[in-house]
């Protein structure tokens, strides 16, 4: 019997293949299978998948034209034969207990979904540093080797990583959960909608998986067009909600959830946006229903201000005071609000 099928999407990661399914293979429990998605690689990763097959065949490659990381992990998913499926990113890699703690936490205690704390690796430097949000802090003490459901936790504080989780496989098919093709930031809503349907979760404060950061061409370390995708992402956790009957109940973090999200990928940017850019967003928040949210939320009153094209104050308070950010705020300000108003604008930024 399969315990754990673990889906492994592969795209040109072949100067990181090796270390992935290294730690893939040595694995302590045994009875897993390793399903990997070849998602239309130039380089010599499909190579390196054929030679691991041919030594292990738990491996099973899937080949198919470059269709992005949420097709790849679905892909995956609908051939697993697994009790729990779990994900691992091709450039990152695992301890060699992960998937037998995790298997046996989540058999143990009978859950729906089950995690762990992940390692933070710096490719630059070769350093592991401590991170908060992979360390689980935003989780209390008293959940501890404890069985509990959405309403224990703060879930926007939550590592929303697919890849330190197992999902019992019946859930998964049971609630129809999937990734949203054809977007980055997927994992969010994967999150949130697997968080929502489960109700019986719990986690390791172990630290097994090692996840990669500052990689070439990673999407999450670059920015390109794709980081708007944060918009129809976090819309669509939204309406995950919504369609749970939970919005009411979680609205005021959900706004906070949205706005936080969209200024934290818009202030990435090192390039400035250019003017369809700024549309993007502006767009966005006019659509937003301010009353189902509460105008006493201070992201509230920000969004009302972008809307009435007064300057941003909320905005400005967070980050204007971050001296590397100033000139990009400054930017992000003007061109998403307009120069209508420019007595407010010269008072602010006294330009």
């Amino acid at each position: 019997m399969v315990k754990v099928s673990i889906v492994v999407p592969v795209y040109n990661v072949e100067k990181y293949l090796v270390q992935c399914l290294d730690s893939l293979v040595n694995q302590t429990l045994r009875e897993i299978e390793f399903i990997c998605v070849n998602d239309g690689s130039t380089d010599s990763s499909a190579k390196i998948l054929e030679a691991y097959a041919l030594k292990d065949e738990r491996i099973n490659i899937i080949d198919q034209n470059n269709l992005g990381l949420s097709v790849a992990r679905n892909v995956g998913m609908a051939q697993a034969n697994g009790e729990y499926i779990g994900f691992v990113d091709s450039d990152d890699w695992i301890d060699e207990r992960m998937y037998e703690k995790l298997y046996n936490e989540a058999k143990c205690k009978n859950t729906n979904m089950s995690f762990c704390a992940a390692h933070r690796y710096n490719e630059t430097d070769g350093s592991i540093r401590d991170d908060d949000y992979l360390d689980l802090t935003a989780l209390p003490t008293d959940l501890d080797n404890q069985v509990f459901n959405i309403k224990a936790i703060n879930q926007f504080a939550v590592l929303c990583t697919a890849w330190n989780k197992i999902y019992r496989t019946d859930f998964l098919c049971d609630t129809k959960i999937t990734f949203p093709a054809g977007l980055i930031f997927e994992d969010n809503i994967f999150w949130h909608q697997t968080l929502i349907k489960a109700q019986r979760i719990s986690f390791l404060r172990d630290k097994l998986y090692f996840y990669r950061r500052d990689v070439p061409n990673s999407v999450t370390d670059q920015f390109d067009s794709r980081y708007f995708d944060i918009i129809p992402v976090s819309n669509l956790v939204i309406d995950a909600y919504k369609q749970a009957g939970l919005f009411d109940v979680y609205k005021e973090q959900l706004l906070e959830f949205k706005f936080s999200n969209i200024q934290s990928r818009l202030l990435m940017n090192d390039v400035p946006l250019d003017r369809k850019q700024y549309q993007v967003v502006q767009k966005d928040l006019r659509k937003v229903k301010l009353d189902s949210f509460g105008r006493s939320n201070l992201l509230s009153l920000w969004i009302i201000s972008i809307r009435q094209n007064y300057c941003g104050y909320f905005l400005y308070i967070q980050f204007m005071k971050i001296k590397p950010l100033s000139l990009r705020v400054k930017e992000f300000l003007i061109n998403i609000i307009g120069t209508k108003n420019k007595s407010a604008l010269k008072k602010i930024f006294n330009i």
